[in-house]
């Protein structure tokens, strides 16, 4: 990965007092993708009040285990051998997304699929959001939002296709988590 989003980038989106990177003292050891580590600690994900990605606490503190974040996380069956490093990186849209630590894979787990293949691409794909986000409020007309909806779908698709695609290698689930948010972001005021 040649981290395609960097951090100048991030900060002139979402401004350098909204991004947070996690030292690579306090990160989590269970977070073992190369990859992934350097992201984490040199670019960081963004923190914006309102927005579809929130961290809650969890960058702050390195990124906790899974299982002590919770511990009925240890009896989900299941989850792929590589489970045991998992860590919580916050909610979007409400559902918990856990970072596959040794993969880089970014999980939803109530959908049991995949959000994003890379963390570099879970935070492309909030930018896509992020440009269009003041669109997808409930005073703008149904149109703009299914276009805005229609414009982000294009963006993830091109950034890291997979991750909207039912018929992927390996998915088994109809619905996608961008699917969800998209089509509820166009749909759901």
């Amino acid at each position: 990965m040649d981290l395609p989003v960097l951090r100048a980038e991030l900060v002139s989106v979402f401004g350098a007092g909204r991004l947070v990177a996690v030292p690579d003292e306090r990160l989590n050891p269970l977070v073992t993708h190369p990859e992934t580590r350097r992201f984490l600690t040199e670019v960081g994900l963004p923190v914006v009040d309102g927005f579809v990605y929130d961290p809650l606490e969890y960058l702050a503190v390195g990124l906790p285990d899974a299982v002590d974040d919770d511990p009925e996380f240890a009896e989900v069956e299941g989850l792929p051998e590589t489970a045991g490093h998992w860590v919580p990186l916050g909610y979007c849209f409400g559902d918990q997304i856990r970072l596959d630590g040794a993969t880089g894979l970014l999980w939803e787990l109530i959908d049991g699929t995949v959000v994003n293949t890379r963390i570099d691409l879970f935070t492309r794909t909030l930018l896509a959001l992020h440009r269009r986000w003041d669109i997808f409020r409930p005073a703008v007309p149904y149109l703009s939002r299914l276009s805005a909806a229609q414009a982000a779908e294009a963006e993830i698709r091109t950034v890291d296709p997979t991750v909207l695609d039912p018929d992927a290698p390996g998915q088994d689930k109809p619905e996608r988590h961008w699917n969800r948010v998209l089509d509820c972001l166009a749909h759901c005021h």
